[in-house]
């Protein structure tokens, strides 16, 4: 399904979902005639909430849901950063922090009708660090049904990367250890991927749902999973975190 087949009545919650996040005033609700039915409305939705907002897409963050299906949120570039970074903590007010593995394309992937195998992504990409903050246009994260988070960017806030690691195949990353610290405080803490356990394989989850369309492209992140339970910061906090075996990742969350 694509942007243009929505109905009036989704056309209304994108604008609706592109409007909270530029006035950042939280929706109790999406509407329900307007609520997405389905995987491919919530995706659609998505996408059009990304073109009326006049971003351009820098990756993807990624689970599988209990059909086997990729569900998917577009990361914008704009609020893709490097770590060490700082940020703005009324942009991503949730503050919902997770530390995860996430793997850079190194290639555009090419149309293809053949399912890509794990040996063949895992040629195809590097392994990079990577603190996803996570944010809703929702007045109630916990409360929203997960079609409508998936609607809204599978709830994307922002994304601090560290050092890609050439090496990462030589590491055991579905049992590393992970942790996240706030002022040096430890945070929250974990060991290997908590759903997935190979974080290659939501990737590649991702590329096979792509595969026909020829949107994935050099450069893309895609984050695979947290290793940590989510837990949330408040503004003026600096967070790092690190995974096993990968470089450090951190952020200063500023108040305005």
């Amino acid at each position: 399904m694509t942007a243009n087949a929505l109905t009036p009545a989704l056309q209304e919650s994108v604008r609706l979902l592109a409007q909270a996040r530029i006035t950042r005033q939280r929706l109790t609700e999406i509407p329900a005639p307007g609520k997405p039915a389905t995987l491919a409305e919530a995706l659609a939705m998505q996408d059009a909430v990304t073109a009326e907002l006049g971003e351009t897409v820098g990756g993807w963050k990624v689970a599988v849901d209990k059909n086997g299906d990729a569900v998917r949120g577009a990361m914008f570039t704009s609020r893709i950063h490097a770590s060490p970074a700082r940020i703005r903590g009324s942009d991503v007010p949730l503050l919902g922090v997770e530390i995860e593995v996430a793997f850079r394309f190194d290639q555009d992937l090419p149309v293809r009708q053949s399912p890509y195998t794990a040996e063949e992504l895992a040629a195809l990409v590097t392994a990079v660090p990577a603190i996803e903050i996570v944010d809703s246009r929702f007045a109630s994260y916990r409360d929203t049904p997960n079609l409508d988070r998936t609607a809204d960017h599978a709830s994307f806030g922002m994304l601090i990367i560290g050092q890609p690691e050439p090496k990462w195949r030589e590491l055991d990353l579905p049992h590393a250890a992970g942790q996240i610290l706030a002022d040096g405080e430890l945070l929250s803490s974990g060991s290997g991927n908590a759903k997935a356990g190979d974080p290659l394989l939501p990737a590649l989850a991702l590329a096979n749902s792509l595969r026909t369309t020829g949107r994935i492209r050099k450069g893309h992140i895609v984050t695979t999973g947290t290793y940590t339970p989510l837990r949330f910061i408040k503004p003026g906090q600096r967070v790092s975190a690190r995974i096993e075996g990968l470089s450090e990742v951190s952020f200063d969350a500023l108040t305005d």
